[in-house]
């Protein structure tokens, strides 16, 4: 349900926006870019389209991913426009 960008990825991605994309390509020009992770459109309008009960499944089940992928660190910054 998340996705895990490199900038070729982002680049060619229509699932993520504009700041997905250019997160992830200064994150492969410069290399000072913590990991990045996405969840893409269309996995927020299943959320919204979704039961109140099945929403809270979903979410829970984002949550788990993204922490799969982001490193073991006290702090992290989110940036979201949907969720």
């Amino acid at each position: 349900m998340v996705l895990t960008l490199s900038a070729e990825d982002a680049r060619q991605s229509a699932e993520v926006g504009t700041k997905a994309r250019t997160i992830a390509e200064i994150g492969a020009s410069f290399g000072h870019v913590p990991a990045l992770v996405a969840v893409p459109t269309s996995v927020v309008d299943v959320i919204w389209q979704a039961e109140e009960e099945e929403r809270e499944t979903l979410l829970l089940q984002i949550q788990q991913e993204v922490l799969q992928h982001l490193p073991e660190v006290p702090l992290f910054a989110i940036r979201s426009a949907a969720l």
